[in-house]
């Protein structure tokens, strides 16, 4: 927490939807992160956007984000208007 209170967890969702079950059966794990990414209304969350919620809501630092991102090139950018 950027407060210094705690922590705070910062989650990646998967759940276990019948493309999700094809692609861990073929063991083409790398495919897991678009269907998360679009996945959102089977309620899955990529790590990358707990972490923009925690920072837009105040409760983690902008490095402390991007140190625990995926990707920190692309979190940068959509979190680059926010900073400034």
């Amino acid at each position: 927490r950027k407060d210094g209170k705690g922590v705070v967890p910062a989650i990646e969702v998967l759940a276990a939807t019948p493309a999700v079950r094809n692609i861990v059966r073929k063991a083409n794990t790398p495919e897991l992160y678009t269907v998360i990414e679009m996945g959102g209304q089977h309620g899955m969350q990529k790590m990358d956007s707990s972490l923009k919620e925690l920072y837009d809501n105040n409760l983690i630092s902008l490095q402390d984000a991007l140190n625990k991102a995926s990707n920190r090139e692309q979190l940068e950018k959509v979190l680059k208007p926010s900073v400034m």
